[in-house]
């Protein structure tokens, strides 16, 4: 009689939070558990796709230590915190400049930045700077990609703008646990939380056809 491998399944999805679900996999073969919990461990983490801020330009700040009149925070403080605002593009639009303007003094959040339809503010209560007086103007190059990226060739001021380092990975943490069910069969738990531009199943799903496309491309 022909031996057989089990062909495991998601047997429960189960919400334990803001933009964090648990996964149960199961049956697994003896062994199964940690080659796919590590395999799609390291996948959700590293090659999920995301979108980040790449560039930033400050009118009125001259190098990425300066200061803009009316603004309490530096323009590098500025940048830092422009890029942790979390943007959702669009399945259409690989790149986006956005604009922020603001003359009112006050709190300036993520919200009151300009988008359009190809663009949503994850988080729009996110605080980017203070102003005191005079005004605020940006411009914020976001770019879809995966992974981390490091500035271009170590720069970080580039004809006015502030070049930043891009982690685009939308996935923020993921764990997984291993146990026995009957018959000696394991079952795989996943633990996802994701930033909010992607869900924890959709990131779940990219991840098991990005492993899928991978080993598909194997011949012997």
């Amino acid at each position: 009689m022909e031996a057989r491998m089990l062909i495991p399944q998601i047997v429960s999805i189960t919400a334990r939070g803001c933009n964090i679900s648990q996964f149960s996999i199961e049956p697994l073969d003896r062994g199964y558990g940690d080659t796919l919990g590590c395999a799609l461990r390291r996948t959700l983490l590293t090659s999920v796709c995301g979108t980040a801020v790449t560039e930033v330009e400050i009118v009125g700040s001259s190098n990425e230590f300066s200061s803009v009149a009316g603004i309490a925070e530096d323009s590098m403080q500025l940048a830092l915190n422009i890029r942790s605002v979390v943007f959702k593009l669009d399945v259409h639009t690989e790149s986006l400049v956005l604009t922020l303007r603001k003359t009112n003094p006050g709190v300036v959040y993520a919200r009151d930045i300009q988008t359009d339809y190809r663009c949503q503010v994850v988080n729009p209560n996110h605080i980017i700077c203070h102003l005191d007086s005079g005004r605020l103007s940006t411009h914020i190059k976001i770019q879809k990609g995966w992974g981390y990226v490091p500035k271009y060739n170590g720069l970080c001021w580039n004809n006015g703008k502030l070049i930043l380092d891009a982690f685009y990975s939308p996935v923020k943490n993921v764990s997984y646990s291993v146990s026995l069910i009957k018959y000696s069969f394991e079952r795989l738990v996943l633990n996802i939380e994701t930033n909010g531009s992607v869900t924890p199943s959709e990131s779940l799903r990219q991840s098991i056809h990005i492993l899928k496309s991978q080993l598909s491309l194997l011949s012997v």
